[in-house]
């Protein structure tokens, strides 16, 4: 069985990578399962996972500087190869000044 602890490691390296560039990547439930059922059939480890994220964001990854700012959500229909990663704008947050005094 995968471990999920070393998809999740190596989702946060991925996740670091791209905020790096200014995106924020993240992945829906139902999309780390399909991660993991692909490792499984393919009866890989940690250097198989890594392929698989690998591939399935080379695309995203050259064109990273055109998502800055932005937040992209990697679904199953993602992973499955049906769909591109949802984009979505990030809505900055008012974050209350202290009063000087």
């Amino acid at each position: 069985m995968i471990n999920y602890l070393k998809l999740l490691f190596i989702i946060k390296q991925y996740s670091k990578l791209f905020s790096i560039d200014g995106v924020n990547l993240e992945f829906e439930k139902e999309a780390l399962d399909a991660i993991a059922k692909r490792a499984l059939e393919r009866k890989t480890g940690a250097r198989g996972l890594r392929a698989i994220l690998e591939n399935m964001l080379l695309d995203s990854m050259f064109n990273l500087t055109d998502y800055q700012g932005k937040k992209m959500i990697i679904t199953k229909a993602v992973v499955d190869g049906e769909s591109a990663p949802i984009i979505q704008e990030i809505i900055p947050t008012k974050v209350p000044r202290k009063k000087a005094g």
